[in-house]
């Protein structure tokens, strides 16, 4: 699978619940695009407000969580940049971007593409050999 994988941060002049009302919108923008290039998945993570979070990042010493991940997933690349610059298609991206510029850090957000293995899911078990 490849994978279009966007690790968001906030704007800081937004709240986490106009954040949050936003990633609604921001998903049902994201899935279809996402269907009209043919993706499998798509799914969106917000962060959780909660301890175990501060607990876990100060015990790694690692930098602030995002506020959330979305990911869409392809069964392979071929053709995807071609695709996304269909003239209707490149019109949805853009909309896309310019809905994030509304709520979205960028500068301090990250996206980029994976090729994705799952190492395990228990939803999904292999089938017997």
């Amino acid at each position: 699978m490849v994978k279009l994988v966007q690790c968001i941060r906030r704007r800081q002049d937004r709240t986490i619940d106009e954040f949050r009302d936003f990633c609604e919108g921001y998903g049902r923008k994201l899935r279809d695009v996402a269907v009209a290039l043919n993706a499998v998945q798509v799914s969106l993570s917000i962060r959780l407000e909660v301890e175990l979070n501060e607990q876990l990042r100060r015990s790694r010493d690692t930098l602030e969580p995002f506020d959330a991940v979305a990911e869409v997933s392809w069964p392979h690349g071929y053709k995807l940049a071609e695709k996304a610059t269909h003239e209707a298609i490149a019109a949805s991206i853009d909309g896309l971007r310019q809905f994030q510029e509304e709520f979205v850090d960028l500068q301090h957000s990250s996206f980029f593409f994976t090729l994705d293995s799952v190492l395990f899911d228990r939803r999904h078990p292999p089938a017997a050999s």
